[in-house]
């Protein structure tokens, strides 16, 4: 029995898919394991089986890797080599089916299965970095689309100190203290170029190795990369929205001063949103209004791209 993100759950499939899939859990997700009796009611079941073809649907939906359809109170997810079958009732039980032996790419399919087991059990993915401030340990969280610049400011805040979560993939859940996320993947991956930008070249790290599915990056052992700032988990106190620069780079000012709906607003709760359109600037989040109104504190500087440790006011 495992956990992940705090949820127990267990892994059911005979003995060559288990040994199979035990080595993808551990190899790509921050897995533990867990004892508690909880795990049994929470299974990912894996078999083989052909596939089905698809049936009168309350509803559809379309896939990168293939298309799901909702009917007789199961949600069906078809690809290629596998399809997904999640039921609610009379308890939740989520099977991936295998249409042929696992394969390289198979990969695709457990995520799916995994994802949507933990989906049910209150966890959800989030195509986000997160980083944690280390003298008020604020969480914040990046998000932003392939190659818009999440990694690379992940590292460059990590080069000043911050703590490190994760660099693509998140999962969020509530609970009793608030908001919480915890890294999904297991690896950390960057290019050879977004690692020579931050400097993060020759004997200063170590071997990586080709991340599956992605050739063009490399994945490293975060708790090897960064084993003073390694985090298992947040609760994000920050979002940050990070585009691609299409035009000359933009500082995004502090969050006092920007107007309404432009680079930076708040939410209800306090959360700060702000909108940074190139990775290597200054960063700059506040405190809740009613501190400042109270006159205890100032914004803080929760980030810069000078080569400093973070520091407040």
């Amino acid at each position: 029995m495992f956990s992940l993100a705090m949820i127990p759950f267990a892994l059911q499939a005979a003995p060559p898919l288990h040994d199979f899939f035990m080595r993808e859990l551990t190899r790509s997700y921050r897995i533990t394991e867990s004892p508690s009796p909880d795990a049994a009611g929470c299974a990912l079941h894996v078999r083989t089986g052909p596939a089905i073809a698809p049936a009168p649907h309350d509803r559809k939906i379309s896939y990168p890797q293939g298309e799901g359809w909702l009917t007789d109170g199961r949600f069906i997810l078809q690809t290629a080599q596998a399809h997904i079958e999640v039921q609610l009732q009379p308890a939740l039980q989520v099977t991936l089916v295998l249409h042929q032996p696992p394969n390289a790419q198979t990969h695709i399919e457990f995520g799916y299965a995994l994802q949507a087991l933990l989906r049910y059990r209150g966890r959800f993915t989030a195509h986000a970095a997160a980083v944690i401030e280390p003298i008020t340990q604020t969480g914040l969280l990046l998000v932003g689309a392939s190659g818009s610049g999440k990694t690379t400011t992940t590292l460059q805040l990590v080069r000043q100190g911050w703590q490190y979560l994760s660099d693509d993939l998140l999962l969020l859940g509530a609970t009793e203290q608030g908001i919480a996320a915890w890294g999904l993947r297991r690896a950390f991956a960057a290019t050879e170029r977004t690692l020579a930008a931050c400097d993060y070249v020759g004997a200063q790290r170590p071997q990586g190795q080709r991340m599956v599915g992605d050739i063009e990056k490399l994945a490293f052992d975060p708790q090897t990369l960064f084993p003073q700032q390694y985090a298992k988990s947040c609760t994000p106190q920050h979002l940050l929205f990070v585009e691609s620069p299409i035009r000359p780079p933009a500082n995004c000012c502090r969050a006092r001063r920007a107007p309404p709906c432009n680079n930076c607003c708040r939410n209800r709760n306090g959360l700060v949103l702000m909108l940074i359109r190139h990775s290597n600037i200054s960063i700059y989040c506040s405190r809740s209004a009613s501190k400042r109104r109270a006159g205890r504190s100032k914004p803080d500087a929760i980030g810069s791209n000078a080569p400093t440790t973070p520091r407040r006011g």
